[in-house]
């Protein structure tokens, strides 16, 4: 029902310093095993993102970004009653609080101006450092989308 996105990272030029980060990050994440997230670096409109799935009893969601304009969230395509929390999200992400707890089932959304929060993974598993590094500026280091 909502999207999944695959992305690619590919830089002109970073610092050793910035190399061994990432390269680090990866061996962390044990290549392509543990997922994480990622936010995107430019503050553009995003439609449609998904926020949740209501309960009957929860009223704060995260919401899959960082707002920096406008936002609107909704209850099954319809608007909700709700406030906007500014982070307090997982992984620095801003929340939203229904008046109400949404009803069971209901299929909680967001339009939003901000950075887009992604869960992934790397696509790859075993890069060495040398294969790591020549991604990086070439093809791009590709992170695999995730539900959620």
């Amino acid at each position: 029902m909502f999207p999944v996105y695959d992305v690619a990272l590919t830089y002109n030029a970073l610092s050793v310093a910035d190399e061994d980060i990432l390269w680090a990050f990866y061996r962390e994440m044990n290549g392509a095993y543990q997922e994480f997230y990622f936010f995107t670096i430019f503050n553009e409109s995003h439609e449609g993102l998904y926020v949740g799935i209501g309960d009957g009893a929860t009223t704060i969601f995260d919401i899959p970004g960082v707002i920096s304009g406008p936002a609107a969230v909704y209850v099954d395509g319809a608007p909700g009653s709700y406030s906007l929390l500014i982070g307090g999200g997982s992984e620095g992400s801003d929340r939203v609080e229904f008046t109400t707890p949404p009803a069971e089932n209901a299929i909680l959304s967001c339009d939003i101006v901000g950075t887009h929060r992604i869960k992934c993974r790397f696509a790859e598993d075993e890069l060495t450092k040398e294969l790591f590094t020549y991604q990086l500026y070439r093809t791009g280091i590709k992170l695999k989308g995730l539900k959620g």
